[in-house]
């Protein structure tokens, strides 16, 4: 099992996943609640699908260093 280290902080990339895994549950939930037919809706939820893929990259990141 392998580390990340952010300058002198040391990650197990178990623990990391782990996090992006829950933080695309949290993003998806906070998304779904969202009503699309307003016109601040539709920013918001495109606001998630950005956040939703920076995290699926990441975890993607993450998968491959195990």
């Amino acid at each position: 099992m392998g580390n990340l280290y952010i300058g002198s902080t040391q990650i197990a990339i178990k623990s990391a996943r782990r996090q992006v895994e829950n933080n695309l549950k949290d993003l998806r939930a906070k998304q779904a609640q969202v009503k699309p037919e307003t016109y601040a809706g539709t920013h918001i939820i495109s606001f998630y699908e950005e956040k939703i893929t920076s995290q699926q990259i990441t975890l993607g990141w993450l998968q491959k260093a195990l």
